[in-house]
């Protein structure tokens, strides 16, 4: 599933005008209700359910090619499987999430989300997808200077975006995760800001 990067560019340049860089929309798809914010400066989805038994993911867009990264931790996979899988694929799903994205580049009345409320959804986030490395520690705590893993660049990249995953790789830098927020989590919500921090404190 790919959004044209012109899109992507967009929903970036407006969000600079909001008084926080995220857009937040909801949907029913095949009668389950759907909640998303995305992180327009980071190029990332918080996805989850509006339910009794909620379940959260984070998935990215490559802002090289625009395609979405269709993954979902198995965990989440087997509570929305009978929801999101038509005809054996997920891509009706995430062709629902584009058309949203595709409206909010449109939109004048945009609905944005708060710190807390991504906080709130990361803590969902918690999966025990042997393919999730340290599913259980959503949270950005601090970065190592150390070769990051291609695991761990998996989850810097579906959590942080695509920019931080470049920039982890260039610089051989890790991030290291905590399984609950402090002050410092969402950082990478501006993440020109962060890589500077993260370069000042190499040269010390």
């Amino acid at each position: 599933m790919k959004i044209p990067i012109s899109i992507i560019k967009i929903l970036k340049d407006k969000s600079s005008q909001l008084k926080h860089p995220s857009y937040l929309f909801s949907f029913d798809y095949n009668k389950l209700n759907f909640r998303c914010i995305y992180l327009a400066t980071n190029y990332t989805l918080l996805i989850t359910t509006r339910s009794s038994n909620s379940i959260a993911w984070t998935t990215c867009i490559d802002t090289d090619s625009g395609y979405i990264d269709t993954f979902i931790p198995n965990d989440c996979f087997k509570e929305i499987a009978s929801y999101v899988v038509e005809n054996k694929k997920v891509e009706g799903f995430f062709a629902k999430i584009q058309e949203k994205l595709y409206e909010s580049s449109n939109d004048k009345n945009i609905t944005t989300s708060s710190n807390s409320e991504i906080i709130d959804i990361m803590k969902i986030c918690k999966t025990t997808d042997k393919y999730v490395y340290e599913g259980d520690r959503p949270f950005y705590d601090h970065f190592r200077r150390v070769n990051p893993s291609n695991d761990n660049l998996k989850k810097i990249k579906r959590i942080m975006g695509f920019d931080m995953y470049k920039f982890c790789i260039g610089n051989s830098i890790t991030i290291v995760w905590n399984d609950s927020p402090k002050d410092n989590s969402l950082d990478y919500l501006h993440p020109e800001k962060l890589q500077k921090s993260i370069l000042s404190d190499i040269d010390k």
